[in-house]
């Protein structure tokens, strides 16, 4: 679903670093071509480790051991690989090569077993995967402008985002993944579609540095596997190109900006949103225009206080010509946004959490959406990561259609399905 907000940015990305303690959640072996980039004239190649054969475990159990087994033909000198780091909420066992000749002769393709065990998970699991191809594409992740200074990118910590190459003509099964972790502090992960041109999160600590990666993947083998508890364990193996880099947070992230692009006054005719092409005129009423694609859907929405939002129109049908909304407003402070979906299905608020701890998860939920419908697993998997460990979540969901708003509360484990008429109307 190509989904725009239109007048207020709200594609950020879930940092959070933990992973349900009762489960499994991802084992992933990749091949990668390692690359770097410490200013804005494009990657160099780390002549280091140019290659890398890497494991991750994903999880968080406080006695977690991972091994992997190896084909019987892998030059490795051990049979299994036992060595891996925290990070974050990987376990991770990474291994560079100067050539992917050398690379190939350790870890071929074939049969990989992994052995996972800890309290809270399954005793012990064991599932193979199977490492078919080391053909690694020519395309590989870059940052296309920004600012950098010894070596890391310079970002405002009150709205991280930076640029990004798009790979306009992919092979299938590809994905671009962004991951961060710092000393200290959470990292997090998400995943996009490789055709996206930014990546956007929330508010960030200001001067904490991070290790970020950036990889796009070319998957040969995603499974789901099933374990004696009816839980399932996530499986993936392919070829990935990954650019290293550091991310710094400058700026004061303290108090972040109230207006959000908007004008903040009392006085209900200087309402308006910094783009011109979206007008409100006061004249005792408030009415709001804009121009409008063919075959595109529209939302109005309001706000007092730019944090919870409410629909002010029902969804509108783009024509190609200006299109014109009546708003009510009963007091003295009122701001507004307009929403804009290529399907007549618009979700307005994603939350993913438990008790006093959630994230917004919008992104994820939108990017899930084919046509008018959604059909997406809920988990830390598939909504950027764990905001609150070791505690059952609950994914929180608002949506428009041509039928009206709904509410679904959908728990995790469980599927949203859109539409379904056990939603409440709203």
């Amino acid at each position: 679903m190509r989904l725009n907000y239109l007048y207020s940015s709200l594609a950020f990305l879930s940092l959070a670093a933990f992973l349900n303690a009762a489960t499994w959640n991802d084992s992933d072996i990749f091949i990668e071509s390692i690359f770097q980039q410490t200013d804005d004239s494009g990657s160099t190649l780390n002549i280091q480790t140019p290659y890398s054969f890497r494991a991750s475990a994903k999880n968080n159990l406080p006695d977690q051991v991972q091994s992997v087994l190896l084909p019987t033909n892998a030059g490795y000198g051990q049979s299994s690989v036992t060595e891996f780091n925290k990070i974050g909420a990987h376990y991770v066992f990474s291994k560079g090569y100067l050539s992917l000749d050398a690379l190939n002769t350790d870890f071929p393709l074939g049969n990989y077993i992994w052995h996972l065990h800890g309290s809270g998970s399954e005793g012990l699991v064991s599932i193979s995967v199977n490492l078919s191809t080391a053909i690694i594409p020519s395309f590989q992740p870059e940052i296309v402008g920004g600012t950098w200074e010894n070596g890391r990118l310079l970002l405002d910590a009150t709205s991280p985002s930076f640029s990004v190459r798009p790979w306009l003509d992919p092979p299938s099964n590809v994905k671009l993944e962004f991951e961060l972790w710092r000393d200290g502090g959470s990292g997090g992960s998400s995943t996009s579609n490789v055709g996206a041109s930014s990546v956007n999160w929330s508010s960030q600590p200001s001067g904490a540095i991070f290790d970020a990666t950036l990889s796009y993947k070319v998957l040969g083998e995603e499974k789901e596997h099933t374990l004696t508890t009816g839980n399932t364990l996530a499986s993936r193996t392919g070829v990935a190109t990954t650019l290293h880099f550091q991310i710094e947070m400058v700026g004061d992230s303290e108090e972040p900006n109230p207006n959000n692009g908007f004008s903040n006054t009392s006085d209900p005719s200087t309402l308006y949103p910094a783009e011109t092409s979206m007008n409100i005129i006061y004249n005792g009423d408030i009415t709001i225009s804009w121009s409008t694609e063919l075959s595109r859907y529209y939302l109005v929405q309001t706000s007092t206080d730019l944090v919870s939002w409410s629909a002010s129109s029902t969804l509108l049908s783009g024509d190609g010509e200006i299109l014109s909304h009546e708003a009510l407003f009963n007091g003295s402070k009122a701001f507004f946004r307009l929403l804009g979906s290529d399907s007549p299905l618009i979700i307005t608020e994603a939350r993913y959490g438990a008790n006093d701890t959630y994230t917004d998860v919008l992104q994820y939920v939108a990017d899930s959406a084919l046509g008018s419908t959604v059909n997406l697993s809920v988990g830390n998997h598939t909504l950027g990561g764990d905001p609150i460990f070791g505690t059952p979540k609950i994914l929180h969901v608002r949506y428009q259609n041509s039928e009206g708003r709904y509410e679904a509360l959908v728990n995790e484990g469980d599927t949203l399905i859109i539409p379904s008429q056990t939603h409440s109307s709203l």
